[in-house]
């Protein structure tokens, strides 16, 4: 076992002088405390950043419905899991609507569609035949004007009629004529097919209207995650809009810190940090994420986002203390953490002592971390959790001093002020 020295600091309790003998000689009832003193070793320090904030999930997600009709079935209660197949493969549904007349409206749609399919079947042929007339009408116009022709020379060099030249000239005007009603209908073949696949278009879309509909009386999750509410009952009528279920994702928690000013310039996107509660047991780990560029103008804080690891325990809501490591130092000078005091003017501070001699000199410390203190070489004393005393009062441990009155307290503090003023 490691032995701590103990010295003894002669301290007056109360009560003045004793009457009659020289000034400032102290009373009998004065009390001479021990005051724990430990070296400073070397080992780790960190520069950590702490607060406190509630645990959130980054994935929350208010479910409302999509549809107006009456509950037929409620598949999802407050604290069940959603996204895990384990009620004949549900899902992410958390409940259905009364669906008969959406699912004949889609039936109904769907055979319009089907219709208008065949429509635009029936116009392609005729579209087929209509370019095959056409072509048969071209071919026979191309045949007719030769015969014109040959009528033409023959009627010139007299071996053929004028009859015959004027039957050769209408009959080439009749194959014109039937190819210009080729092309017209050809062009009402294509013009009916392009509507009929328009009004398709139209039945596609009055389909998917009729589909998506049907899908939205089914009420679905947005992610895997746990009902933290529900505010739906089987049976009921509920319309579109109308709140029912919030689902959160427990595996993606986070905290938002607001930090001051000068606590938030030391921290930055990568950080380590610790949280948990010491009530419950509970610890875990996380990073910075994001560290806000702008300063509130309400609060003159910075805010930061802390992704948190999930563990057993943690869910969302719970109030955890975090401890963000911004610095870590492997060989840093320590002494134990409630060696330290505190002054709200001159920050952490602590006391050095002398071989054999009372605390003597303040040293202001560098560092605040977790567990440890970083400190100049020397000798410390170990304040003992005693963080509320002030630099004028002196290192006053347990033991004896936890028994003392109050006013006995008050009155040795301030004999105590005035020795160390009186050896500084």
């Amino acid at each position: 076992m490691t032995r701590i020295p103990c010295l003894f600091l002669l301290l007056a309790a109360c009560g003045d002088a004793t009457p009659g003998g020289p000034p400032g000689k102290p009373k009998r009832d004065d009390y001479a405390l021990p005051v724990r003193v430990v070296a400073p070793v070397r080992g780790p320090v960190e520069d950590t950043v702490e607060t406190q904030a509630t645990l959130e999930s980054e994935r929350l997600a208010t479910v409302y419905a999509e549809a107006d009709g009456r509950v037929t079935e409620r598949l999802r209660d407050l604290g069940d899991r959603v996204g895990e197949d384990t009620d004949g493969g549900t899902g992410l549904v958390l409940a259905r609507l009364d669906d008969r007349d959406l699912a004949l409206a889609l039936k109904d749609a769907e055979a319009k569609l089907l219709e208008k399919e065949g429509r635009v079947d029936e116009l392609e042929l005729e579209q087929t035949r209509a370019a095959r007339e056409l072509e048969q009408a071209k071919v026979a116009l191309e045949e007719a004007a030769a015969a014109h022709e040959r009528t033409k020379v023959g009627l010139a060099d007299g071996t053929i009629s004028l009859e015959e030249n004027e039957k050769a000239a209408f009959a080439s005007k009749l194959a014109a004529s039937k190819v210009e009603t080729a092309e017209a209908t050809l062009d009402k073949a294509r013009l009916g097919r392009e509507l009929a696949r328009a009004a398709v278009e139209q039945a596609v879309v009055a389909r998917d209207r009729a589909k998506l509909a049907l899908e939205r009386a089914t009420v679905v999750a947005p992610f895997p995650g746990i009902v933290t509410w529900c505010g739906v009952r089987e049976g009921e009528m509920v319309k579109a809009g109308a709140a029912l279920y919030t689902v959160e994702d427990p595996q993606s928690l986070l905290v938002y810190a607001d930090l001051p000013v000068r606590q938030a310039v030391r921290t930055a996107a990568g950080d380590t940090v610790r949280a948990g509660s010491a009530a419950l047991g509970l610890a875990t780990t996380g990073t910075v994420v994001l560290v806000s560029p702008v300063v509130s103008k309400e609060s003159g804080t910075v805010r930061v986002k802390i992704a948190v690891d999930p563990a057993p325990g943690f869910k969302p809501g719970l109030f955890v203390a975090v401890r963000i490591v911004t610095e870590t130092r492997p060989d840093a000078l320590t002494v134990p953490a409630r060696a330290v005091l505190h002054d709200d003017v001159e920050g952490a501070y602590l006391f050095t002592v002398d071989d054999g001699n009372a605390p003597l000199r303040r040293l202001a410390t560098r560092c605040r971390g977790a567990a440890t203190r970083e400190t100049a070489e020397g000798r410390v004393a170990d304040a003992g959790g005693l963080g509320g005393l002030r630099c004028a009062h002196p290192l006053v441990l347990e033991l004896a001093y936890a028994a003392l009155a109050p006013a006995v307290r008050r009155a040795m503090h301030q004999r105590a002020a005035v020795a160390l003023r009186a050896l500084h």
